[in-house]
């Protein structure tokens, strides 16, 4: 699977927008289907709307086989934010050190 980060920003009023994406139905809806209804799987989201950031929903980092598999799963979600979908490469520091022969 590949891995894919995406950008979210509110559409719409942003506290309007962040309370709609954490209601209860909501976040259980996203629990229940990650990963299982389709191969797209959201591994880690990092929201700073609580540190000040309120032009941003949040950023989230999925494993799937294509972009259209995450868009098909985040499509009932465009009401509140937007999805800025690239794929990227993870770079662990710690391997590539060690394949360069870096001590640590």
């Amino acid at each position: 699977m590949a891995k894919f980060m995406i950008v979210h920003r509110f559409v719409g009023d942003p506290e309007e927008s962040y309370k709609a994406m954490n209601a209860p139905e909501l976040v259980q809806k996203l629990v229940m289907t990650n990963g299982k209804t389709n191969p797209a799987k959201c591994v880690y989201t990092w929201i700073p709307y609580n540190y000040g950031r309120k032009d941003y929903y949040g950023f989230c980092l999925w494993e799937a086989d294509s972009v259209e598999d995450i868009k098909v799963y985040l499509e009932s979600l465009l009401n509140y934010i937007t999805v800025d979908i690239m794929q990227v490469d993870e770079l662990v520091w710690e391997q590539l050190a060690a394949s360069m022969n870096v001590p640590a």
